[in-house]
C-alpha cells in the first residue's frame, strides 16, 4: 500500500518536532504508549511519522488511512492501518494537522477496549 500524499503536509513539515506523549494509562500505557517520540518526516507531501525512542518495544506514531493519529507497530505504520494499536486521537482530523495540536485521545485499555483518557502530546 503506497502511502497517502496531501499537499497539507508540506505546509506544516517544518514545524514537525519530537513530541512527548503522558498520561496514557491501562494494559498498553507506560510501556506501549507512553514516551519521547522522534520524528522521521519521509516526503513533504506526507504525514510525519514519529518513532518512540527507547523502551521494550517498537512503536510509532503514524497517521492513518481514516485520518486519526495511532501509536502502532512497524507493520501497521507501514499500512496507514486504522486498526489496533495502543492509541489514536478520539476523532479523525485533517491532513495537515499534526499530533500536537490534537487535545483528545482514546487509550486502548483491553483487547477490544477502547477509553478516552487525559493524555497530552506536547512538543520540546
Amino acid at each position: 500500500v503506497a502511502p497517502s500524499k496531501d499537499p497539507a503536509w508540506a505546509q506544516v513539515a517544518s514545524k514537525a518536532c519530537p513530541v512527548q506523549i503522558k498520561g496514557a494509562t491501562g494494559q498498553f500505557g507506560d510501556q506501549w504508549t507512553n514516551g519521547r517520540y522522534d520524528v522521521e518526516v519521509t516526503h513533504p507531501e506526507m504525514a510525519p511519522v514519529y518513532v518512540l525512542r527507547g523502551g521494550p518495544f517498537e512503536r510509532f506514531l503514524y497517521f492513518d488511512s481514516e485520518h486519526y493519529w495511532r501509536v502502532g507497530s512497524c507493520e501497521y505504520k507501514d499500512q496507514e492501518k486504522a486498526a489496533a494499536g495502543s492509541m489514536r486521537s478520539a476523532d479523525p482530523v485533517r491532513p495537515g494537522t499534526l499530533p500536537t495540536a490534537v487535545h483528545s485521545w482514546t487509550v486502548r485499555t483491553g483487547y477490544d477496549e477502547w477509553m478516552l483518557q487525559a493524555v497530552t502530546v506536547e512538543g520540546p
